[in-house]
């Protein structure tokens, strides 16, 4: 068998339901039922949460085809013209998973809504960029995507990927709350700043890189492990400036969705707010801000 598809093939032939760590949810969803205070997603939501096929046929509706070379793996997803580049070295069932974050609109994790929508005018900053697969998919939509990534592993793919679309930008940097150089661990999509992290990685606040120079962001999506607050401390003049919509992972231990409610509504009195789904931990999976 030639290499076109093998991989494809393989996914589709695997029908197992993995169950052990979604359900690590029924935990603090029973606990939210006692607790007001705390998120509670409703329950069919749980249950299809609960009750989806694994992550790989989960990944295999929306891809078309793929094919191995000899750095990358070239996927094809339905209905999109351009090919996706995703390093061979790094995690397949990652990207399984990402894949029906960024397609699936049922998936808690699927950043765009009816209260966050891309449209063709929209500015859009991906923070903690990756792959690129967020960048690829918005950039269908918008008007231009600025895909910002601090780990090198990420940057080829990135760069074979976005070669053929022109409104797609990357930046090579972390973001937070100063400009800085920080050390970050190496985990593929699973890195993140810490003291003893291996990388030596150039920070940079969303204010110095877009409010500085007047560009009008619209839209802020961010999954940095962890450091989405400092993030948005960092975007203060940037937020003031355009009231960006903003879709954020808030499911990290060191994140709590009232703290990042707080500043934005100290910003814009009028933001609304959505939350999406519930982790392990309790915390919601996103917070949507519009």
């Amino acid at each position: 068998m030639s290499n076109q598809n093998k991989i494809l093939i393989k996914m589709r032939s695997q029908n197992k339901i993995m169950l052990p760590r979604r359900f690590k949810v029924i935990r603090p969803y029973l606990a939210s039922l006692f607790y007001k205070e705390c998120h509670r997603p409703p329950i069919s939501e749980v249950m299809r949460w609960l009750t989806q096929p694994d992550k790989k046929r989960r990944a295999s509706r929306y891809i078309q085809s793929c094919i191995e070379h000899q750095d990358f793996i070239e996927v094809h997803f339905v209905g999109f013209d351009n090919p996706f580049f995703y390093p061979r070295q790094a995690s397949w069932i990652d990207l399984c998973q990402t894949i029906d974050e960024v397609f699936n609109p049922n998936n808690w994790h699927h950043f765009i809504s009816k209260d966050t929508p891309i449209s063709s005018t929209d500015v859009v900053i991906d923070c903690g960029a990756a792959e690129g697969l967020f960048s690829y998919y918005a950039a269908r939509m918008a008007s231009k995507v600025f895909a910002i990534e601090p780990i090198p592993m990420w940057h080829k793919g990135m760069e074979k990927t976005f070669g053929r679309l022109s409104n797609v930008e990357i930046i090579k940097a972390g973001v937070g709350h100063k400009n800085a150089i920080m050390r970050m661990t190496y985990e593929e999509i699973c890195s993140h700043v810490s003291s003893r992290g291996s990388l030596e990685i150039p920070i940079r606040t969303l204010d110095s890189l877009f409010a500085d120079n007047k560009i009008p962001v619209t839209f802020l999506k961010a999954d940095i492990e962890g450091f989405e607050f400092q993030m948005l401390l960092g975007a203060e003049n940037l937020i003031r400036q355009n009231r960006p919509k903003i879709s954020m992972t808030m499911y990290h231990d060191t994140n709590h969705f009232v703290q990042a409610r707080e500043f934005l509504l100290d910003l814009h009195s009028d933001y609304r707010f959505r939350l999406r789904g519930i982790a392990a931990n309790g915390h919601p999976i996103l917070m949507q801000a519009f």
